[in-house]
This record gives structure tokens, sequence and C-alpha cells, in this order.
């Protein structure tokens, strides 16, 4: 059972990611095409932003409601799961009305006048509030789908389906590139964002008609779940985002845009474990929960180690021909950032080497660890970002990004190993494993 739950949500994570991947790419292949790269830096920021605002907005209830949801099922308690479903979308509706407000009136223009001196983040603050909003929202919900073991509901909800009709309305807005500016852009986004929000919604409706909720489970407890694990969530977002804000402070809006494009590429790496991420987290609630940690174990350097084969293979790609695919994606003058991609992409393989440890400890109860070593690793990149970022312009930020990314997976590996006896990384016995059951499976069908 178990074995199949994987493959059949694995294929579609696969599938979904690989999408979802290729058309971010995409859409940043447009956009580079369609905004000068003062712009391109702009919607950089907006975009970095409204990442953060979206995952604030949801206070941790993205990664508690799978816990509960696949905990509830498990035991056959589905009206606890409803009841936790609407307890969590009830007050992400409230976070959101109130951050919208904060963000539009105090904090964009705080940003755009005193950090940033970017305009645009104060002009485009309410279309920016709106975008967190739905992208919260969304998040949410495909979480909720995934708690329910619909991997692929989770995969179309969580952002197959936006990007794909991001992608389409940026390739009209190509067309007619007179009337191109951040703002049709910023509208692209927003509407294809509410357009899978509102289908995702009836299709939840649909799916929890008739259970009947039932009110077992306090706020108390879901809180206790989700403020840890939305605190350690923000600050590693923080982390992966701060680079962003720094180089807008202190370089210019083309360095950044260049900085920004090498980012999006390097992100490929990581695509293979958050294929992995997209599966693991109701199947470790829920093998922890019964104690198989032998199984779990196996079950999570498997997928670290098939992770870790296409990522390799990526950051050597990257190393012999990052410029040349810089060039063909984004266009000839993003060609320089090919150094930066090859730096960052380094701290992406690491992340995939050690496995989904950090959901590892979110999942088994361990938030406050994760917290904490996330909140170290935010003032290491922040303070080593701000001491570089001046004599070493964004090579610098580059380098000290990945080192602390580095550093930090390393430590998320060895403190879920000690919290949990459990080891998350790419190992070589995982490998004979793999091969051992693959030649198995070529023998049965030869048979």
């Amino acid at each position: 059972m178990l074995a199949r739950r994987l493959i059949h949500g694995g294929t579609w994570a696969l599938t979904g990611k690989i999408g979802i991947t290729l058309l971010v790419l995409a859409t940043n292949a447009v956009l580079a095409r369609i905004l000068d790269p003062g712009s391109l830096g702009e919607y950089f920021l907006i975009l970095s932003i409204v990442t953060v605002m979206a995952m604030i907005a949801q206070m941790g209830f993205n990664q508690a409601i799978v816990k509960v949801i696949a905990e509830s099922m498990g035991l056959d308690q589905p009206g606890t799961a409803r009841y936790a479903i609407s307890m969590a979308l009830g007050i992400l509706l409230m976070m959101v009305i109130i951050l919208a407000v904060f963000h539009a009136t105090v904090l964009a223009p705080w940003l755009a006048i005193t950090v940033l001196q970017l305009p645009a983040i104060a002009e485009f603050a309410w279309l920016s509030s709106l975008w967190f909003g739905l992208l919260a929202l969304q998040g949410l919900l495909a979480e909720i789908f995934r708690g329910f073991h619909d991997i692929r509901a989770a995969v179309l909800v969580g952002g197959l389906v936006t990007n794909l009709a991001v992608v389409a309305g940026l390739s009209l807005l190509w067309l007619n590139p007179q009337q191109v500016n951040l703002s049709a852009v910023l509208w692209v986004m927003i509407v294809a964002t509410a357009l899978n929000v509102a289908v995702a919604l009836a299709a939840l409706k649909r799916r929890t008609s008739k259970i009947i909720a039932v009110q077992d489970y306090p706020l108390s407890h879901l809180l206790k779940l989700a403020i840890p694990a939305w605190i350690s969530v923000v600050v590693l977002l923080l982390t992966r985002h701060a680079d962003i804000w720094i180089l807008g402070a202190y370089v210019a809006k083309e360095d950044l845009a260049l900085y920004g494009t090498a980012t999006r590429m390097a992100d490929v790496v990581s695509l293979p474990l958050m294929v992995a991420n997209a599966v693991m987290p109701p199947v470790i609630a829920e093998l922890y929960a019964r104690g198989n940690k032998t199984q779990l174990q196996r079950a999570l350097q498997t997928t670290a180690t098939l992770a870790s084969l296409p990522a390799i293979a990526a950051v050597l790609i990257f190393a012999a021909g990052g410029g040349w695919l810089l060039e063909i994606v984004f266009g000839s003058y993003y060609r320089e950032g090919t150094l930066l991609l090859i730096v960052l992409s380094s701290g992406h393989l690491m992340n995939v080497l050690t496995g989904t440890c950090g959901l590892t400890l979110i999942m088994t109860g361990h938030q406050m660890s994760m917290m904490l070593i996330t909140l170290i690793s935010g003032l290491l990149l922040v303070t080593g970002s701000l001491m570089v970022v001046v004599p070493y312009g964004t090579t610098g930020v580059a380098v000290v990004a990945a080192s602390v990314m580095v550093l930090q997976n390393l430590v998320f590996l060895l403190i879920a190993r000690a919290k949990t006896g459990i080891l998350t990384c790419a190992s070589l016995q995982a490998m004979h494993e793999v091969r051992n059951f693959r030649m198995a499976h070529i023998s049965d069908q030869q048979k």
C-alpha cells in the first residue's frame, strides 16, 4: 500500500513539479523579453515580498493541516479533519485582510521610501496585497488536498494550473508589447491565481460536503502545531529572500535582474527534492505516529537518493554550459549571471543530498528545533550578505547564500537524526536497494 501510494503520488508530484518548473522558467523567459532589465529587477523584488507575505498569512496552517488531516483520516476521524480545515481557512482569511491593509498602508511605503528607495513597491502595494492573499489561500488549499493523500489535486491546485494561466496571459501581452508594463504583468498573476483558487474551493466543497464536522480538535492544538512551523518556514523563506532584498537596497536593478534569473535557474537543482517534499509529509506523519521508524527511514533515504542523481547532473550541466543556457532562456544580457548560477546551484545540491530533513522535524513534532536553526541561519545570511554586498556585489552575496544553505541543511540533517533516530540523506545503501528493486522488477516483467 505504501509503495503504491508513493509511486502514484510521486508520479503526479514529478509531473507537476517538472511542469511548474518549466512554466516558471517560461514565465521568466517571457518577462525577460517584455520587460527591460530594470523593470524585471523591480518585479523580482515585488515577487519576493509577495511570497514572504503569503507565507506569513498562512500562519503555519499549511504545514499543520497536512499532519492533522493525515492523522485524522488514518484514525478514521474525517469529522475532525473537516473541523480543522474550517478553522484553518477562517483564520487565514482574517490574517489576509489584516496583513493586506498593513502592507498597503504601512509596510510597502516604508520599504519603498526608507529601505529600497524603489517607488514601484508603494505604487503597486494594493495589487501586491491582493496577489499575496490569493497565493496564501492557494497554498493552504493545496496542502489540504495533500493531507487527504490527493497528490494530483495538490499539484494542480498548488501552482500547475496557475502557472499555465500565467504563461498564457503573458504570451498574449507579448503579442502586444506596446501595452506591456509592470502593472499589466501583476494583473495577469492575480487573475490566474484567482481562477485557480475559485476552482480549488469548489473541488474542496464537493470533497467534504458529506463529512460532518466534529468539534473535537481544539484550536490550541492546531496552533501548537502551526506556530512553531510557521516561524520556521517564514524564517526559512526570509533566509531565501533576504539576499534579494539586500541586493535591492545596494545594487542597480539591472544587477538584481541578473541575480534573480540565476536564482530561478538554480532552483531547477532542487526540483527532485520538491517532488519528494510534495509526497512525503503525510507519509512521515503516519509512519512516525505508528512508530515504524525503519520503514520511514528507508522511504526517506530512498527518495533522497533518487532525487540526488538528477540534481548532480543539473549542477554538472550548469558548470559546463550555464552561460549558454541563461542566454537561451532569458536573452544574451543574462549570460553575465553564469558564475552566480554555478555558486547558487551548489547550495541547492546540498539541499537535495540531505533529503527531507526539515520536513521530518516538522512532521514529527520537533518544530521548535527547526525554528531555532532557521533563526540562526537567517541571522547568518543577513549578517554575511551585508558584509560582502558593497565590496563584492552579487557574487559575494551568492557565495554567502550558498554557504548558509549548505550549513543549514547539514544541521537539519544532524538534528533530525538526534531527535528522531532517522537519517534522511542520500546513501549508497539506498542506491543498492533501488538497483535491486529495479532488477527484480525487470526480472518479473520478463517472466
